[in-house]
Order: C-alpha cells, then structure tokens, then sequence
C-alpha cells in the first residue's frame, strides 16, 4: 500500500487525484501523450486556420478530441464533489465494468478537518511524492499490458442532502469486491493510502472499503462517475461497451 502524506483540503485532493488519473492514462497506454500535450495536440489541430484541412479532420484527431471533452468533464465533476462532500475513498476501475474490472486503484482519504485548507503548493508536493512512488514501488502493476480499456470513477462520499451531486449517479447497493477472484484470477489491486498521519494498515482499509452498505456507514454512499474514459489510442474501436 501506497501512502504520501499532506494535510490537504478538498480542492487539493481532488487536484492530486485528478494529477494521477491523468499519469495513470499514460502509463496504461490509454492515450497516446501525457494529457496535457494530448489536449495541446486536439486544440492544434481543431483550431486551424486553413478551412479545407479542417473538413479532412482524422478519425484520430476526433477520438482524441471526444477523449479530452470527456476527461475535462470528468475532473471537472471530481473538482464539485471534492469541494462540496466529504470523500472517503474513489476507486479508478480500468475495465468494462465496475464488478469485474481488469485492474482497481483504491485511493483512500482520511476525514477531512473542519476548516482545513491548503496552498496549490501543498497539493504540487504530494502529486510529486506519489507519483514517484508510483513508479519506485509498484512497477508490477504499472508494467501489467493492459490492453485498450475504459475507466470508470467510483467515489465514497458523504451522502449530503440525498440528491446525487452534478456528474455522478448513486450505487446504494454497490459493494466493491477488491480481493474477489474473476474469471479465477485475483483481480490487479493498488491501494493508495492519502492521510496527513500515520494511517490504518492496508487491510483495515481493504475492511472498511468493502463494508456493505448501512451500520455505521450509512452516511456515506456510493457514487458512479457519469462519464467514464474509454481509450483514445486506435485500437479503442475494438473495446468493450458493455455496462451495468
């Protein structure tokens, strides 16, 4: 298990979740560039002056573009939820749906301090810590082929006023089963541990992440990302679609 450490608020979790949503999609091969060139790429190409090239846009630049819109509306809604619930956990589901995925990244947060805040900088620091981390200590999984894949957002929220919050839908029966077997074979897990102190152990986590709903959880939900992120490389033609 993963920890980085950083008293962070909810706009520099987000930031730090989003920062490696993105270097995930690069280093499972899910796009073709670091996002930040993929996006520079997509506006180069849209953008161009010359009206007769811009009819002839590739299937290429389309994919890409349809895969950009998708991931800034994805951050976005991750930004709204971190800024206005208390997250406990979100897991980034790499296959064709959110039971049986191909690999799971379960990021865990610890209770936000009431009134807490925190500089740009301090989010910069444990992107930084936990990226490198990343790639130090889990090349196992980072290295696994992977194979063109969609992502789906799970998130452990609180459970507010009872409306789903913009850009998510509620899953109040869903229970992740991060140790099960599919298709006889332990499904590829990465637990990321983000606590500004010493945190719990990896399978007092792994407990707490797969309690069904109700008890002393009932005031945290499930929620699923409405947009999810299928591979802009050229393959992704050929994915599965299949959903829940």
């Amino acid at each position: 298990m993963l920890k980085a450490a950083g008293h962070l608020d909810g706009p520099g979790r987000s930031t730090v979740l989003v920062e490696l949503i993105k270097h995930l999609l690069y280093v499972k091969q899910q796009i073709p560039s670091i996002f930040s060139e993929l996006k520079k790429f997509v506006h180069q190409e849209l953008s161009c002056e010359d009206s007769a090239k811009r009819k002839r846009v590739s299937s290429e630049v389309k994919r890409a573009s349809k895969f950009v819109d998708a991931a800034d509306q994805l951050f976005s809604s991750l930004h709204g939820l971190f800024s206005s619930r208390d997250v406990a956990a979100v897991l980034l589901c790499f296959g064709a749906t959110i039971i049986n995925p191909s690999e799971v990244y379960a990021v865990s947060f610890e209770p936000a301090a009431e009134g807490a805040t925190s500089r740009e900088s301090d989010a910069d620091h444990v992107s930084r810590s936990l990226l490198r981390q990343l790639i130090i200590e889990a090349p196992e999984i980072l290295d696994r082929p992977l194979g063109v894949s969609r992502l789906s957002v799970m998130v452990l929220a609180a459970g507010g006023s009872g409306e789903a919050p913009g850009g998510f839908k509620p899953r109040p029966t869903y229970v992740p089963k991060l140790t099960a077997a599919a298709a006889n074979r332990p499904t590829p897990l990465l637990l990321i541990d983000l606590a500004a102190d010493e945190a719990a152990e990896r399978e007092a986590v792994l407990e707490r992440l797969q309690r069904p709903p109700g008890g002393d959880e009932a005031t945290m939900v499930w929620l699923q990302a409405d947009v999810s992120l299928t591979s802009c490389c050229p393959a992704s033609s050929t994915t599965d679609q299949d959903d829940e």
